[in-house]
């Protein structure tokens, strides 16, 4: 049988000593460090999810602004395009206006000449046909 003896209770002092030195010596902060690491781990997932989320938050609006961004350029392209083809339909009306002035100014010299050729012609062919006159007949006329 069990014996109550002074050992019993010298070895239940001595375990309930050491329970309570473990306990405020070992288990405590053992304890404590374990839910200050889990804590700090909590705080850094949060803190990580918090990021993630602003970072996500950027990415759309640097994809929305670069949305925006591609069609204010194509924007600007078509408007410079549509305006490279004016320019060059307004260059090809000039030159068209200028070509046809220049064929205008060529046809006025052109018959010019043609008159004068035409006047020298005559003048030519009244002395040729005088100068044959005489020469047939043999006297002046």
């Amino acid at each position: 049988m069990l014996e109550l003896n002074y050992w019993f209770f010298v070895q239940l002092f001595n375990f309930l000593a050491l329970l309570i030195f473990l306990n405020f010596f070992l288990f405590k902060p053992v304890l404590s460090l374990l839910q200050g690491r889990t804590r700090m781990i909590s705080d850094k997932l949060e803190k990580a999810r918090e990021i993630q989320r602003k970072s996500e938050e950027a990415m759309a609006k640097l994809n929305q602004e670069i949305t925006t961004a591609k069609k204010r350029g194509r924007h600007i392209f078509l408007e410079f395009q549509r305006e490279g083809f004016n320019e060059q339909r307004r260059t090809l009306e000039k030159a068209k206006e200028k070509a046809a002035e220049t064929i205008g100014k060529a046809n006025g010299e052109i018959r010019k000449d043609t008159e004068k050729a035409r006047a020298l012609l005559k003048e030519e062919v009244y002395y040729l046909s005088s100068e044959i006159t005489k020469k047939i007949l043999g006297r002046e006329l």
